[in-house]
């Protein structure tokens, strides 16, 4: 049984190739400090040095197809990040936790003209397991993103102030939707 390089699945190389970047060129790409996504922070080289078969939009592309999210304006948004940088980020993908890989799967292909059809039509079309599934996403995106900006806050603020401040923008967003 083979076990080189190009017989591993994708996620599989993408995680080697951000921990090589991580260990031997951060400036090409590397983990976030809380290892929860990976940045490609020199396009260039990261496809001449690590996707010697590919180019870099195949490379987006795949990770698409494996259900990764591209996180880039929610990073500059909060205030980090370079600009010409790329984020990526999924649950099952993360710094140290190599054991999680198994459980990306690539997504389905459907027919474009099936998925336009329900978008289109709408009320009802969509199967509920469909609406369980995004909305379990939108639920971890939601957790990550809290995270996200009690972190920010305990820079900005100190630790004590930093989370008075997130549980009076929590409060005030609850009122919001009632």
């Amino acid at each position: 049984m083979e076990t080189s390089n190009t017989k591993k699945k994708f996620p599989f190389r993408a995680y080697d190739m951000v921990n090589s970047c991580d260990e031997k060129d951060p400036l090409v790409a590397s983990w976030s400090e809380d290892g929860l996504y990976f940045i490609v922070k020199d396009k260039g080289t990261f496809e001449k040095k690590y996707l010697t078969e590919i180019k870099y939009a195949s490379f987006v592309k795949q990770l698409n197809n494996y259900g990764f999210k591209n996180i880039t304006s929610l990073i500059q948004a909060s205030g980090e990040g370079q600009k010409g940088e790329e984020c990526f980020r999924h649950d099952n993908f993360r710094k140290s936790c190599k054991d999680l890989l198994r459980k990306i799967v690539r997504k389905k292909q459907k027919d474009k003209n099936e998925e336009l059809i329900h978008f289109s039509i709408g009320n009802g079309s969509v199967e509920k397991q469909d609406q369980n599934e995004e909305n379990e996403r939108l639920r971890r995106e939601n957790r990550f993103l809290r995270e996200k900006v009690k972190h920010l806050l305990r820079q900005v603020h100190g630790p004590g102030i930093g989370e008075l401040m997130f549980l009076r923008e929590s409060i005030m967003i609850k009122r919001a939707y009632r």
